[in-house]
């Protein structure tokens, strides 16, 4: 199952989902943070893992801002963001495709 969201930041990355609903929650650097957007508090969170995924936001949204600053690869405005958590994931910023593998 491939999902279109919006390109935020490029790269490619593969790894486990991890839905994180508030910036406090443990994530591993080779998981992929997935929530419903981003604020300045889950930046700890956007530095660990190894690339993001958000439900809302656009282009120029913190999430998209802050991936590429820190060089991850970022999709953004996935309306399915939130059901992938424990899933495996490919996620491609620079085609804002997310994949189930």
């Amino acid at each position: 199952m491939v999902y279109q969201g919006m390109k935020a930041s490029k790269g490619e990355v593969t790894g486990t989902a991890r839905v994180m609903f508030y910036p406090d929650g443990e994530i591993g650097e080779d998981e992929i943070l997935v929530t419903g957007m981003t604020t300045p508090d889950f930046v700890p969170a956007m530095r660990r893992c190894a690339g993001i995924v958000t439900q809302k936001g656009g282009r120029t949204c913190h999430a998209a801002i802050v991936a590429r600053e820190l060089g991850k690869p970022c999709v953004v405005g996935l309306a399915e963001a939130l059901e992938l958590d424990g899933v495996t994931i490919r996620v491609d910023g620079s085609t804002g495709t997310v994949e189930v593998l």
